[in-house]
């Protein structure tokens, strides 16, 4: 399921924020309760209220704009390295085991 930005709560907006290089904003952006909702309608102006520096602004608006919707474990995932795949044991596998403890 995707989740448009109207609905992320403050938490993902902060996540996001991390994942995109506006981490030091992070407090204005909570103590301003800026969730979803909010974070699609900044514009410069709003921008400017949360004392995002002039030159983040243009940088700040197009990566706001491109990540509209995003489904729920991409936001999750956002900035974490990929987990290592799971190794299964087979047959093959635990044959391998006890042959290297009989040895």
């Amino acid at each position: 399921r995707l989740y448009t930005m109207e609905e992320w709560d403050i938490d993902t907006v902060c996540l996001w924020l991390k994942s995109h290089d506006f981490g030091d904003f992070e407090e204005v952006f909570v103590e301003n309760d800026v969730n979803g909702i909010a974070l699609a309608e900044l514009d410069a102006e709003s921008l400017d209220e949360l004392e995002l520096p002039k030159e983040l602004h243009v940088e700040f608006l197009q990566k706001r704009d491109s990540n509209l919707a995003l489904d729920a474990e991409s936001v999750g995932q956002i900035g974490k390295k990929k987990k290592k795949r799971r190794k299964f044991k087979t047959e093959t596998s635990v044959d391998e085991q006890q042959q290297q403890q009989q040895q």
